[in-house]
């Protein structure tokens, strides 16, 4: 078998599809992804917890949330990186390997949308892909297999050209309860969790 590759050492494997999954305003996906994103595209360890094999090429997708919320977080992240936050951009958003984006509206299931997102990866040789979320990022049933395959293909068409996939889902209520599989707790179609 061949070794694996790390973005962060045993937490984050190269070229990967990595699904992340907790209760919707609850779980602290969002930072926990941002800080994971930023420490990545810095190269720099993060309080011990992540630990990023160089500088990598990050692009992290907000579809939930505030703008100025998203702008917070990331602010509060570079500090905790030891990073400046008045050194982010007012006008572009790309800052040192990290470039995101807020509400863009990007659809999965929209091939459009997905030769633009293609684009972006390889225009900006991206190595690490960050949805959040995946419920905002498409318009089908998340509960029918076959329209979930067809988000599931687009997540692998991304992975693809060249870069991990991170996506954030939602779980459902019952996932709740601490002696919950939390996969068991993803919303939706199992599709996502055999992707992962």
């Amino acid at each position: 078998m061949e070794d694996l590759t790390w973005l962060a050492e045993d937490l984050l494997p190269a070229g990967a599809m990595v699904m992340m999954s907790g209760p919707r305003k609850k779980g602290y996906k969002t930072w926990f992804a941002l800080s994971l994103a930023m420490s990545v595209a810095r190269g720099t360890d993060y309080k011990g917890y992540f630990k990023p094999v160089g500088p990598k090429r990050v692009l992290f997708i907000e579809e939930e949330g505030t703008r100025p919320d998203t702008r917070d977080r990331v602010g509060k992240v570079m500090r905790m990186l030891d990073i400046d936050p008045a050194s982010l951009p007012t006008d572009d958003p790309f800052y040192d390997n990290f470039l995101w984006f807020h509400h863009l509206r990007l659809k999965l299931d929209n091939p459009v949308h997905v030769s633009y997102l293609l684009r972006l990866v390889q225009a900006y040789d991206i190595e690490l892909l960050v949805l959040d979320a995946l419920t905002y990022m498409h318009d089908v049933d998340e509960n029918s297999k076959k329209d979930m395959q067809i988000i599931n293909n687009a997540l692998m068409n991304l992975r693809s050209a060249g870069c991990t996939v991170l996506y954030l889902v939602h779980t459902n209520k019952s996932s709740d309860r601490e002696d919950c599989d939390i996969d068991v707790g993803v919303r939706g179609s199992t599709v996502m969790l055999d992707a992962y």
